[in-house]
């Protein structure tokens, strides 16, 4: 093995062992999946690939399946946060944070249901998927309300600090940016679950976005 294969090779483990690194893996591998489904579905080739297209459908299932598994215990994480939040000095940004973290406990609860349900160990509501989008929607909605009033925050923060200190706040002001512009782009997937836009845009939109998340792993590495 080369030094720079070598080198690859260890950089793709640390990022595989960092927190949250294998989920967003998993993510991107699932919507590109989901992507590459239905593009191969709409060009007429969904019956010459009849068997191909069951087999990403079963890998999509499987992923879905596994990152479900890894986030059995987050509402009870995402609850204590919301506690935490309260604590957090501006008002709004409380306000908002708080709102966040109950939601994201709720729709983890939602989650935690719907794999009971697909792993057959309850029998569950049939709507119980379009609630699971409803609250990721709702989810991802308070998110961009938190961060535009974190980014409002942040920009008055920045006229008040000398140069050295505008730097650091001004790479704060650019976290808040990119996590605001994934939460908008993150919109699209519920949306296309509840049949307000087509399925390879939400597809589409997932791939952009776990692209970011690993990105953002990767630079902390």
């Amino acid at each position: 093995m080369t030094l720079s294969a070598g080198v690859g090779v260890r950089y793709f483990v640390a990022l595989q062992s960092a927190s949250g690194g294998r989920d967003k893996m998993f993510r991107l591998l699932q919507y590109t999946i989901k992507l590459l489904s239905s593009l191969l579905s709409q060009k007429g080739l969904s019956h010459a690939l009849r068997d191909t297209l069951a087999k990403l459908s079963t890998l999509e299932s499987a992923l879905s399946a596994s990152r479900s598994l890894f986030r059995m215990g987050n509402c009870v994480e995402f609850a204590v946060r919301a506690l935490d939040s309260l604590r957090i000095a501006d008002d709004q940004l409380r306000v908002w944070t708080t709102l966040v973290n109950c939601a994201k406990a709720a729709w983890m609860v939602l989650d935690h249901a719907m794999w009971a349900h697909k792993a057959t160990l309850a029998s569950l509501s049939p709507s119980l998927p379009v609630w699971l989008s409803r609250m990721w929607l709702l989810t991802l909605l308070l998110s961009v309300a938190r961060d535009l009033t974190h980014l409002n925050i942040v920009s008055h923060q920045a006229n008040s600090h000398s140069k050295n200190g505008r730097k650091e706040v001004n790479n704060k002001k650019n976290e808040i940016q990119l996590e605001l512009y994934k939460n908008c782009v993150d919109i699209a997937i519920p949306l296309s679950s509840l049949g307000y836009l087509r399925k390879e845009v939400g597809a589409v939109c997932g791939t952009i976005t776990s692209v970011i998340a690993l990105a953002q792993i990767a630079k902390k590495l």
